[in-house]
């Protein structure tokens, strides 16, 4: 089965799985859905833990998929990819990064970073699309901090008001070849017909690669 290591936030968990059954919709027969685990963490505990209590925190949900029997996973978050390949090496499951996934399908060319201040602030982000040509562009600390602040006060608590992040990126889509959601909850909020420049949904990227993973391991080989 599938296994996600939700909660961060409860929002995007929920998109994530509104995604799994559109995108099996589409790609498998009528009725076909793959099994899919979901472990959703507490957030409260997540966003008030120091950096070593978040981590404890993800491998001990990564922990109760193996256990299950996972046999592909993913986070439903950017930012604890801060820990990704530490994680990677401690699960018996492919574990699919949604950073590399999003850099894979963006390829060549310049992207701006939308997140948490610590998945803008971070480079995880950047050496992923340093592999595939990409260049990634972070938005200046001021709208940083705005975007940071719709996330963590609006989005994750289900206010989808969208103004303050389209005036962020009108700033910056003349010169980008496309605009990288790369928070979960950020999709709940922008979509394609908001923006001129291309929309790179990290949360919808992410779920495709998981099923690509799953079918090339479990349907094609069949």
């Amino acid at each position: 089965m599938i296994g996600i290591v939700g909660g961060l936030s409860p929002e995007a968990t929920a998109y994530y799985y509104r995604l799994f059954i559109e995108k099996s919709r589409e790609r498998f027969p009528k009725y076909f859905y793959p099994e899919i685990l979901i472990y959703s963490l507490n957030f409260k505990e997540f966003v008030e833990g120091n950096s070593e209590e978040r981590r404890n925190l993800l491998f001990k949900a990564l922990k109760k998929l193996d256990e299950a029997g996972v046999k592909v996973g993913g986070i439903a978050s950017n930012t604890p990819h801060l820990f990704f390949e530490e994680m990677k090496r401690a699960v018996g499951f492919e574990l699919v990064s949604i950073v590399e996934a999003v850099a894979e399908k963006a390829g060549k060319g310049k992207f701006l970073l939308l997140g948490t201040k610590k998945t803008m602030e971070s480079d995880f982000y950047q050496r992923a699309f340093e592999k595939y040509g990409g260049e990634v562009v972070i938005p200046e600390e001021r709208d940083r901090e705005v975007v940071h602040r719709v996330i963590m006060e609006e989005l994750v608590l289900g206010k989808f008001e969208k103004s303050k992040l389209i005036e962020v990126i009108r700033k910056y889509e003349s010169f980008v070849d496309g605009v990288i959601l790369g928070c979960t909850e950020l999709p709940l909020a922008i979509s394609q017909k908001d923006l001129n420049v291309e929309v790179f949904d990290s949360a919808k990227i992410h779920v495709e690669k998981m099923l690509d993973v799953y079918a090339d391991k479990f349907i094609n080989r069949k």
